[in-house]
């Protein structure tokens, strides 16, 4: 079973919060409490699944890593022959990215209804 899979609901949904609130809020600003409230569920939750704030950032950036890699591997600029056509379609491929819904890239499985706290600092979705 892939590690996706086998992780918890709950962590899973702390893990996608972290990096909605750190982006929003950046690390030294995030609170705990904050994590849980984005994700719905109770600090008893957090603490089940990480021991600090610290263990859940490295544990969000491995998250983070795991569906990034996965989408940027699949990307079909890959298959391109020529290598200025590659190039060009990592560009766009990475415009696509910015410019199209934040959450697709951070989050796997896109908008869990998360409000302002989807969105990259500076988003007018996110104010």
């Amino acid at each position: 079973m892939p590690i996706a899979e086998a992780r918890h609901e709950s962590k899973t949904k702390l893990l996608q919060a972290a990096i909605r609130v750190i982006r929003v809020k950046g690390f030294t600003a995030t609170r705990v409490r904050t994590v849980c409230e984005a994700a719905g569920l109770t600090k008893g939750s957090f603490f089940h699944h990480f021991d600090s704030k610290d263990e859940l950032a490295l544990a969000a950036a491995d998250y983070w890593i795991e569906g990034t890699e996965a989408r940027f591997g699949s990307a079909s600029y890959h298959e391109l022959a020529d290598l200025a056509e590659r190039f060009a379609g990592l560009c766009d491929f990475r415009k696509a990215l910015l410019t199209g819904e934040v959450a697709r890239l951070y989050l796997p499985g896109g908008d869990d209804g998360a409000g302002d706290l989807r969105h990259a600092p500076g988003d007018p979705r996110g104010m």
